[in-house]
């Protein structure tokens, strides 16, 4: 499956994964040693209309009467960002020769930037694990406001279109000094310069280096997010697949500034 809007492109595959050990939900008959005190329980099953349905997503709420607080370490780190870590393929010379080349009048694919890093406790020495698809988002925060959720599907993935504009990074000047061979020589504002700085992205990655994957038969959750000022609105497309938005199936997603949507699939063909 192939995710594009606006020259971004970013690649699905869809994967035969082994089974995973099926949770098992109890009722609410077996709910009834809790102490009716502390715990709310119920029970939601939310089934997918469609002639191919997926399978079952079943929610498990308990509402608690003292929230559990949920701590984050997150520390904001410099590094240098490769935009296109992956090699693109001989057909994409010109994109490549506009945007990514390294040379006298071009910085390139690589720009320091800040990330936010989280780490596993109040140390700041160990990392959390990083998922290479994630790309430049930071991690992502799961709190809760008095209830747990329990959802029978595994796979959660965020895509962020984002235009950024390295013209306006702080690191400009640093990024002009360490990756051109002929600092002296680079004229900023030239125009050219300023258009092969503009990288239009998917997590941080250009045209089709965001590699995803998720497994067959899987329902797949895409929170969908638009961050830039280069356009006025996004259209998501994707091809080979639809989801499901507002009760309709739908291949195309139309985003504004700014905007957010959740949509789901359910992952029936491979490849």
């Amino acid at each position: 499956m192939r995710v594009e809007v606006d020259g971004m492109e970013a690649y699905v595959k869809v994967d035969s994964c082994p089974e995973e050990p099926q949770l098992r939900i109890k009722n609410n008959k077996e709910e009834e040693d809790y102490d009716g005190d502390t715990y709310d329980s119920d029970m939601d099953v939310v089934k997918f209309d469609g002639d191919s349905a997926p399978p079952f997503i079943q929610i498990r709420s308990v509402a608690k009467k003292h929230p559990k607080t949920w701590v984050h370490y997150i520390a904001a780190e410099e590094e240098d960002w490769d935009y296109a870590p992956s090699s693109l393929t001989s057909s994409d010379g010109s994109y490549k020769s506009l945007y990514l080349n390294n040379g006298p009048q071009r910085i390139g694919r690589k720009y320091k930037k800040v990330r936010f890093i989280a780490y596993t406790d109040e140390t700041f020495k160990t990392r959390e694990a990083i998922q290479y698809e994630s790309g430049i988002l930071g991690p992502l925060l799961y709190g809760e406001v008095g209830d747990t959720l329990l959802m029978m599907s595994d796979k959660r993935n965020v895509i962020l279109f984002s235009v950024f504009d390295e013209n306006q990074s702080w690191y400009l000047t640093e990024n002009i000094q360490r990756f051109l061979p002929n600092a002296d020589g680079v004229q900023p504002q030239d125009p050219e310069f300023q258009v092969s700085n503009i990288m239009h992205s998917i997590n941080g990655y250009v045209f089709d280096s965001l590699q995803l994957s998720v497994c067959l038969h899987e329902v797949a959750y895409w929170y969908i997010l638009s961050v830039g000022a280069q356009t006025d609105f996004l259209s998501v497309f994707f091809s080979g697949y639809t989801f499901k938005h507002k009760m309709v199936y739908e291949d195309t997603l139309t985003l504004f500034p700014f905007s957010g949507e959740t949509v789901f699939m359910s992952m029936e063909n491979p490849g």
